[in-house]
């Protein structure tokens, strides 16, 4: 089967290694699967890379099926467990933030803000108005700014549209410092991170 695979030119992306301390090796969230074109990327990096594809995880799969939040809770901090002191420099949120409920919203923030400082910047997508509604895809990074966008392979998630006042309230961890409409309608989203 050949993959139709289109390439989506980001004005933000670059965004994300501005003021980086280069002195130091990154620390790398990406929350998608582990992509060819995310990897050579970040080859060229002194970088820790982590993914976490909670695309594929049960807990995102089955949302229809309420979990309690200690439910929620404990499945998102297992998903996103990692050494202790870890904090990241750059989180990769893709179009996560689309298919998660508002439970599992909050579990997510939840487990991910440990993770997070002042310093940690993140980049997504979302939507400006609830009745549009994201394309489930996969992402990869190329050079130049330039991300490679594909069909999704693994099992379809229910999308559950989040507007940028929702992003901010429920994703406690960080706020939107940019935001800039595409022609195809999604939102491309800079975060900051507000830990502490």
């Amino acid at each position: 089967m050949n993959e139709k695979e289109l390439k989506l030119q980001s004005k933000l992306f670059s965004s994300l290694f501005e003021g980086v301390d280069a002195s130091r090796p990154l620390i790398v969230l990406d929350i998608g699967s582990a992509v060819p074109e995310t990897v050579n990327f970040f080859s060229d990096f002194r970088c820790r890379l982590h993914f976490a594809d909670l695309y594929s995880a049960p807990i995102v799969q089955h949302q229809k099926n309420p979990a309690t939040d200690a439910v929620l809770d404990k499945q998102f901090k297992r998903l996103l467990d990692f050494p202790p002191g870890t904090k990241f420099d750059i989180c990769m949120f893709w179009d996560i933030l689309n298919f998660l409920d508002v439970p599992a919203f909050r579990a997510f923030n939840k487990a991910l803000s440990p993770y997070v400082d002042k310093n940690t910047r993140a980049h997504g997508f979302g939507v400006l108005n609830k009745q549009k509604s994201l394309e489930q895809q996969d992402y990869g990074i190329q050079q130049g700014g330039n991300l490679c966008v594909k069909q999704h392979r693994g099992k379809e998630l229910k999308p559950y549209p989040h507007q940028p006042a929702d992003v901010n309230l429920l994703l406690k961890c960080f706020k939107i410092n940019k935001r800039l409409l595409l022609p195809d309608g999604r939102l491309e989203m800079l975060l900051d991170g507000q830990n502490a």
